[in-house]
C-alpha cells in the first residue's frame, strides 16, 4: 500500500478498506456489464487519491479481469480468495512446503509453493546468482498471479526467501503483496521498506535460537544480509513476534498452524509467548563478523611470531604470540558455544503431523 500521504499506513489501510466496502455495496446484485460499468466509476472516484490512488487502480483492474475470466462472482466472492506463495531458503529442496499447502489450502486459498532450485552456501555468501535468483522469483509470480486473476496476494518466505522478496517487493511496482510472513529472515534491518511502492503488512518471526542470520550478517563476502531473524526489525508497520526457536522450527504443522493459518485466512495476528529470550553472548560477538575476527587474530600471530622470525626477546612481542592463540580459542568456544557447528550439515525438514 502506498505511503504517499502523511497518514499512518493503519490510516491508509483503514481508508482503503471502507473504500473496497463502497464498491461491494454498489456491486451487489449487480452482473455483466453493469458490474463493469460500477467498478470502472469506483476506480475513477479514488484512482488520483493520495494515499491509495494506485491501489485503487489495481484492485479495481484486478476485479474486472477475475469477473470477465468467470462472470457471475460478486465483489465480495472475488475478494475472498487469496494466493498463497511460499518461498524457500537456501540448502533446502524445500520439502517443508508441501506441508504448509496441506495446512493452508481450502477453497477460497490457493497455496503455490515458488522453487528455484538448490542454492548452495557459497553463492549466498558470496552475492553470486543473487539477481538471478530475484529475477526468476519474479517471473514466477507474475505467472501465479495471473492465473489467479483478482486473489489477495500473501507470501510466506524464509531464510534468503525473505531477502528475495524484499527486493522483488522493492523493485516491481506492480507486484503488490498485500500481506507477508518472514521467518528465519536475513533481511537487513535497515532494509528501506518506506521505499518499497505498495509494502504489504509484514509479521516477522524471529527464532531467539537462530544464529544463522547473524552469521549471514557477519560473515557474508557481499554485505547483504542482516540478523532481522534474529532480533527484529523494531520498526512500525512490522510485527515482530518472537519464538524460542533454531532457524527451521517454523517449518512446523503445529506452528503453521497456530501462528500462520489464522493469519492468512482471518487476517488474525496471534502473540507469541511472553517473555522474549536473550541471545547468547557469543551469537552477539559473531555479528563483528570476519571483518574483525580474522584481521585481528592476523595481526596478533603476526606480531607474536616477530621474536622467533628477528631472534629477538621481547616480553611484548611474546605476549602478542599468547594474545593471538587465545584469540584463536576464543574463536573456537564461540563456534562451538553459539551452536554454529549445529549448522555445519543439512538439517532435517519438519514432517507434518
Amino acid at each position: 500500500m502506498s505511503h504517499a500521504s502523511n497518514a499512518s499506513p493503519k490510516e491508509v489501510e483503514d481508508a482503503f478498506l471502507r473504500a473496497t466496502a463502497e464498491l461491494r455495496e454498489a456491486t451487489l446484485g449487480v452482473q455483466g456489464p453493469a458490474f463493469l460499468l460500477a467498478t470502472e466509476q469506483w476506480q475513477k472516484k479514488y484512482q488520483n487519491h493520495p494515499a491509495f490512488g494506485f491501489s485503487a487502480r489495481d484492485h479495481a483492474r484486478s476485479l474486472r479481469e477475475a469477473y470477465s475470466k468467470n462472470p457471475g462472482q460478486n465483489v465480495g466472492e472475488i475478494e475472498k480468495k487469496k494466493l498463497v506463495l511460499l518461498i524457500h531458503g537456501i540448502r533446502d529442496q524445500a520439502e517443508w512446503m508441501t506441508m504448509v499447502k496441506e495446512r493452508l489450502q481450502s477453497k477460497d486459498v490457493v497455496v503455490q509453493p515458488i522453487d528455484y532450485d538448490y542454492y548452495d552456501l557459497m553463492r549466498f555468501m558470496t552475492g553470486f546468482g543473487v539477481n538471478e535468483v530475484i529475477k526468476r522469483v519474479t517471473d514466477k509470480i507474475r505467472t501465479a498471479k495471473e492465473n489467479n486473476v483478482g486473489a489477495e496476494l500473501i507470501i510466506i518466505a524464509h531464510s534468503f526467501g525473505t531477502y528475495v522478496t524484499s527486493c522483488i517487493l522493492q523493485r516491481n511496482s506492480d507486484i503488490r503483496c498485500s500481506r507477508a510472513v518472514f521467518c528465519g529472515s536475513v533481511v537487513p534491518k535497515t532494509f528501506p521498506f518506506a521505499n518499497v511502492p505498495h509494502c504489504p503488512k509484514i509479521v516477522n518471526d524471529c527464532g531467539s535460537r537462530d544464529i544463522l542470520p547473524v552469521l549471514a550478517q557477519g560473515f557474508s563476502f557481499c554485505r547483504r544480509y542482516g540478523a532481522s531473524g534474529l532480533w527484529g526489525f523494531g520498526e512500525s508497520g512490522i510485527e515482530d513476534r518472537y519464538h524460542d526457536f533454531g532457524h527451521s522450527g517454523f517449518l512446523d504443522a503445529s506452528f503453521v498452524d497456530k501462528f500462520w493459518k489464522p493469519y492468512v485466512h482471518d487476517n488474525e495476528f496471534v502473540l507469541s509467548p511472553p517473555g522474549r529470550l536473550p541471545a547468547k553472548w557469543s551469537v552477539s560477538l559473531l555479528a563483528f563478523g570476519w571483518w574483525f575476527f580474522i584481521p585481528l587474530l592476523c595481526v596478533l600471530l603476526g606480531l607474536g611470531c616477530l621474536p622467533a622470525v628477528l631472534k629477538i626477546e621481547s616480553p611484548l612481542l611474546c605476549f602478542f604470540a599468547y594474545a593471538g592463540l587465545a584469540c584463536l580459542f576464543l574463536l573456537v568456544v564461540v563456534f562451538f558455544a553459539s551452536g554454529v557447528w549445529a549448522h555445519c550439515w543439512p538439517q532435517t525438514p519438519a514432517k507434518a503431523e
